[in-house]
Order: C-alpha cells, then structure tokens, then sequence
C-alpha cells in the first residue's frame, strides 16, 4: 500500500476516533462490558500453561473456567493458527479483532445503525465459518465492522442490504461444527477499508504486515466498550 492510501486511512481514523470517543454503543454481547474477564491466549502464555493449541477441550476449559463470559486478543501474537492448512504457508499470528468467548447460541445485537454489507458462510477448519460485515456511517465517515464464528442461521436469517437499528438482535453464535472448529465465541472487528474484499476479510496478520493491518483495523473496543 502506498504512501497516499496509508496517509488517507490515518486521516479517516484521527477523524473517526474523535466521534467515537464521544459515543455509547448498544451492546454487542449482553453483559460483557460488566462481566467479561479478559483472556490471554498468546504463544508464551499457552506455551507457559501447558495448554495444547491444537486441542479444543484443553482451550475450552482454559477460556471458561472461571467465567461465562471472556475476552481479549487484539494484536496478540498467537499459535492457534498453525494446525490448520489455510495457515501453514504463511506467517500470520496476530490478531485483529477482539475475541468474545460465550456459549454457543449467544445473541449478538448490532452496535450503531446499518446496513448490512456481506453474510456468507467462509467454511473451512479455522476460519470464520458463517460470517456477517455491517456498513456504517458516521458524520459521512465510511467504516465495517464484521462479526465471525456466527450460526448457520444468523446468514441464512439476513440479507445484503438489509437495514439494521442500533441494539436490533442479528445473529447468534455457533457452535464449533459450524464456526469453524472453534470454542464458541464472537470474533468482531472494526475495517477502515475493505480492500475490495466482499465476503470475508483476514483476521490475522503477520508481524510484517503488523502496521499496515493497525491502520486498517484499530482497536474494536473503541465500539464495545468492555470495562475489564
């Protein structure tokens, strides 16, 4: 990416982020900005604890076991990624959304007024699986914010174009047959720009692309607000 286009997105988010800052948000997942404890899943941590990446069950008793409802992993540097094939030939480790980890079938409500831009199933064994991306305006500022590991239904249930109100339930999470592989949980991101992705956009990044991907994606809880 070219000077220009970087120098635009830092314009676009000084802009942004001053409205932002300024502005409540419905909440995505009921209870998190009180409840949610944050999780560490990083490779030290992981690698320090003993717990297997590649295991569901030992992740799962980690994420949950001393709360409902957990969170964490913007910009985190994580080894979770490896086991699965879409990863093996790259180098992509850090996180870009926030994780939020809750049971299965857990509604989720749109933060800010919408439109929605994508929902699409991204199969495959540690992607999103099911998938939605909401187009919002703010102020005549153009932003994503996407919402992966869904149900099924949440992308069978909604459509391109469709509008949604701040605090309108849309989605549900799903369960790892369907989110591809995962403990379930909500990964949701804030996009600057698409690159002229239409369905899916990456989540992960190498660390060379770490600069690039900030400007890109800044940090989602500037929208969700969690205290802990």
């Amino acid at each position: 990416m070219n000077t220009q286009k970087t120098d635009g997105l830092k314009r676009k988010w000084t802009d942004l982020e001053a409205h932002l800052s300024k502005m409540t948000f419905a909440e995505i997942i009921p209870d998190s900005r009180t409840e949610s404890i944050k999780v560490d899943l990083s490779k030290n941590t992981l690698d320090r604890l003993k717990i297997a990446s590649t295991s569901r069950e030992q992740l799962s008793a980690y994420i949950f076991g001393d709360s409902s409802i957990r969170h964490g992993g913007y910009m985190e540097r994580r080894n979770l990624y490896s086991p699965f094939p879409e990863y093996a030939t790259n180098s992509r480790d850090t996180h870009l959304g926030i994780d939020i980890w809750v049971a299965e079938g857990t509604p989720i409500f749109c933060p800010y007024d919408a439109v929605v831009f994508a929902a699409h199933n991204n199969e495959g064994k540690g992607n999103y699986g099911p998938t939605i991306i909401l187009k919002h305006m703010i102020n005549d500022i153009c932003f994503y914010t996407l919402y992966g590991h869904l149900s099924n239904k949440s992308v069978r249930g909604i459509r391109k174009g469709q509008i949604l109100c701040s605090g309108q339930l849309f989605s549900h999470t799903g369960n790892a047959s369907e989110n591809g592989g995962w403990p379930p949980h909500l990964h949701f991101q804030i996009i600057l720009d698409l690159l002229n992705n239409d369905v899916d956009f990456p989540g992960v990044c190498s660390q060379e692309e770490r600069k690039l991907y900030e400007l890109l994606c800044p940090d989602p809880n500037h929208i969700l607000q969690i205290h802990n």
